[in-house]
């Protein structure tokens, strides 16, 4: 299962994923079939019903969760709130995000909405037009704005997951600190690894491959298969 990040859904993976196993998107509300739902800003307010969806994939087989930056705080909740139902995952990757061990640096969701657009834009990833056509700007900047206080109000405590961690990050990411990563270690008492790819802050929309049998051999107790990382 694959958890994308702010302001995108499951068509970001479209031709991104060849994995043998079978993966699925998860897609938030306010975006693609699920458009006309209201936003969510909390990440408690989307668990429940997507872990009663992913209790019912953990009984027919293996279950690995993968989730890019926001993506990997709401597939980090979601292991956690299987667990708490006595629902073992499998792995969990997070790529592009710091461990969620204290609050984040910057808030920028509470941001007006000029400084919001400016802030977001230096990360890459959101198309220019997005910004400067009106009416694109009010289509997506609320879905946006939702989705970064998912991430930034994302606070689950220090209590550790007992899967494998598989954690990555770019090392041309100028938002992300690849010390914030390693600090994924001590949110589980499974087997741990990271692994920085070239690339910005998108870095797995160009690995996203590797980054899914990484995490498929760490669970398996293997070795990772990238033989580009550092």
């Amino acid at each position: 299962m694959v958890f994308p990040p702010a302001g995108r859904g499951a068509y970001s993976f479209v031709g991104r994923l060849s994995s043998p196993h079978r993966a699925m998107a998860v897609v938030l509300p306010g975006r693609e079939r699920r458009l006309g739902e209201p936003l969510s800003s909390r990440i408690s307010q989307l668990i429940g019903p997507l872990c009663d969806e992913l209790e019912t994939l953990a009984a027919r087989g293996r279950l690995l969760l993968h989730g890019h930056s926001l993506g990997a705080y709401v597939a980090h909740a979601a292991v956690k709130e299987l667990q708490g139902r006595g629902v073992e995952v499998d792995g969990l990757g997070v790529a592009a995000a710091e461990a969620p061990v204290q609050p984040p640096a910057l808030v920028r969701h509470e941001l007006d909405d000029e400084s919001f657009a400016a802030a977001i834009s230096t990360l890459g990833g959101t198309p220019p037009e997005v910004f400067a056509e009106p009416s694109l700007r009010a289509m997506f900047l609320p879905v946006l704005r939702a989705d970064f206080a998912l991430a930034e109000t994302y606070a689950p405590g220090l209590e550790p997951v007992s899967c494998p961690i598989s954690a990555s990050y770019g090392l041309e990411d100028r938002d992300v600190d690849p010390e914030g990563v390693k600090r994924w270690v001590e949110l589980t008492t499974g087997p741990f690894e990271v692994t920085g790819y070239r690339g910005d802050h998108f870095f797995p929309d160009q690995h996203l491959d590797d980054l899914c049998a990484n995490l498929d051999n760490l669970a398996a107790g293997g070795p990772l298969r990238d033989p580009g990382r550092y």
